[in-house]
């Protein structure tokens, strides 16, 4: 027989009693139940008083990107060697990520694609198969597959009668060739294969909260730095049971931090975090902006990539503040004539911008994101309390009207915002937005800089209420404070928390991120500590029991 849609399907769901009963409960972390204080001192302004109850932990599915890394993985795919493959259904974004469990549903129409992708991913194990097992398709064949293949797809151990299924399949298919093929595609399309499943080791550590297993530990590590399976090492450490050392698993982020595939992973981080992905759709009406290319946005967002990628990882960096601070960046030869600048002689080459471009706010891409006539005072100040500052702005009211404003010749876009927002219904929430906005009053909607408007001087003063940040006119000021701030500070450990572990931070997890907060203000503020102390913190390290 073949392994029709439907009866795949069917045989996923019963891959479900593999063990997979799942799990919903409160995150792992802290012993602290109460919330945090909101009587804090200045250094730890707005890092938690508004925390909420954590999100569950629930069987985590993969993201589109790794699922589509790990069938790569799988079947041995060499440079510039692919297979066809079916759309996926965009994820969800929840703060900003793809990744937050909660989101990753398995949709109907994802498991059309996959199902798609794993029948076309089984030919393909078949046409290739020596580069699995070297036999030729029989039964005795088929268990050396499984007992190959269904491993690495699982990223553990297959039990006795999760293999006898497999062999169930196989018997069942006709041919020796279809039941190899019919049993890939069973395990390409399995619960296993699209969550990682976890149910700890059993033993409490602490009340209510164990260790994951080994086998656990070490997809942990490899699809929150990496997007992908375990490697050889890890696999080879999880077999000897040695990932519930914390000795070993700092260890092994230390190795894992150096391998470029942390380097991607982090260009996402950023991607996110900051909403890169956006700059492709910048559009801006050509009367109004005779000169602008549009072909600019592609290279504002190269660009932005290059520089965070050198901020994360280049020797003289290392630190998360020099994103608000440095000059160097990289430009080809359009964006160079957009900044007025030489073109370096190689594409991409790596340049010093001037003063006033400094840090990633002054960038072109970070300023031409918003606005089509006018500048966005507004969205551009959402952006930096909301990604920078991890404020939870609430939405304008129904019955507001939230369009941008017409262009007048006789005032200033601030001027026309100021007296938009100036209702009393209105005015409370967007104080802390405008204010922040106007910082950036000095560059108009392209990015470019100015003096004036309409003929009238331009006011780039600000506040950044409510925070710990002094500032008080243009962007560089502002970033200098950024740079400074405690608030940013901990908004980026929050940021990380909610990346690297795949979900909402909560009050439970107050003194694990004060610890991260004090340590990678101990350390200088570089990548590498944020990402070793969030790696060592009990919300990555353990799990809540049943």
């Amino acid at each position: 027989m073949t392994v029709r849609k439907e009866h795949a399907l069917v045989l996923a769901a019963a891959f479900l009693s593999f063990g997979c009963t799942g799990r919903i409960s409160s995150p792992a972390g802290g012993a602290a139940s109460d919330r945090p204080p909101t009587d804090l001192p200045p250094e730890e302004v707005g890092l938690w008083p508004d925390l909420e109850e954590g999100d569950p932990v629930v069987m985590r599915r993969l993201t589109n990107d790794e699922i589509r890394r790990t069938i790569g993985e799988l079947l041995y795919l060499e440079d510039g060697e692919a297979i066809a493959t079916t759309p996926f259904p965009p994820e969800e974004r929840i703060e900003g990520y793809t990744n937050n469990s909660l989101a990753l549903s398995f949709l109907p129409s994802l498991a059309d694609a996959a199902f798609n992708d794993a029948e076309t991913a089984a030919a393909f194990v078949v046409e290739t198969l020596d580069r699995h097992v070297d036999c030729a398709p029989s039964r005795e064949c088929a268990e050396m597959f499984i007992d190959a293949f269904g491993p690495r797809a699982w990223r553990r151990p297959l039990t006795d009668e999760e293999r006898s299924r497999l062999l169930g399949v196989f018997d069942g298919s006709g041919t020796p060739a279809r039941g190899i093929e019919n049993v890939a595609t069973s395990i390409l399309i399995s619960l296993p294969l699209f969550y990682r499943v976890e149910f700890g080791d059993g033993e409490e550590v602490a009340p209510g909260v164990v260790l994951p297993t080994s086998w656990e530990m070490a997809s942990r590590l490899s699809y929150s730095l990496w997007g992908a399976p375990p490697d050889e090492e890890l696999v080879n450490l999880a077999r000897a049971d040695e990932l519930q050392d914390p000795d070993v698993i700092a260890a092994q982020v230390e190795r894992m931090v150096d391998d470029p595939r942390t380097r991607a992973t982090l260009g996402r981080f950023h991607s996110q975090w900051l909403g890169l992905d956006r700059i492709g759709e910048i559009a801006k009406d050509s009367e109004f902006f005779p000169e602008w290319d549009a072909s600019l946005p592609l290279s504002m967002r190269t660009e932005l990539d290059l520089f965070l990628d050198e901020i994360a990882w280049g020797d003289e960096y290392g630190r998360y503040s020099d994103l608000f601070t440095s000059t160097t960046s990289f430009v080809d030869e359009p964006l160079a004539a957009y900044y007025g600048i030489s073109a370096p002689a190689e594409e991409w080459g790596r340049v010093e911008l001037p003063d006033e471009r400094r840090g990633v706010l002054a960038r072109g891409g970070s300023l031409a994101l918003h606005g089509f006539q006018l500048t966005s005072p507004v969205l551009r100040g959402i952006d930096v309390r909301e990604r920078l500052l991890c404020d939870h702005l609430p939405p304008p009211p129904p019955t507001v009207d939230d369009t941008a404003p017409a262009p007048d010749p006789s005032s200033t876009t601030r001027d026309q915002i100021t007296v938009r927002t100036s209702a009393p219904d209105c005015v409370e929430c967007h104080q802390l937005m405008n204010e922040v906005g106007f910082f950036f009053e000095g560059f108009d909607a392209v990015g470019q800089p100015r003096t004036e408007e309409n003929g009238l001087p331009i006011d780039d003063t600000g506040k950044v209420l409510l925070s710990d940040i002094e500032a008080a006119r243009g962007v560089d000021e502002l970033q200098q404070g950024l740079a400074e701030s405690a608030m940013v500070r901990n908004c980026f450990v929050r940021q990380g928390f909610r990346f690297f572990l795949g979900r909402r931070e909560g009050h439970e997890e107050f003194e694990e991120m004060r610890v991260v907060a004090e340590n990678l203000e101990a350390s200088g503020g570089t990548y590498r500590a944020w990402i070793r102390e969030i790696f060592a913190t009990p919300a990555f390290l353990t799990l809540p029991v049943e």
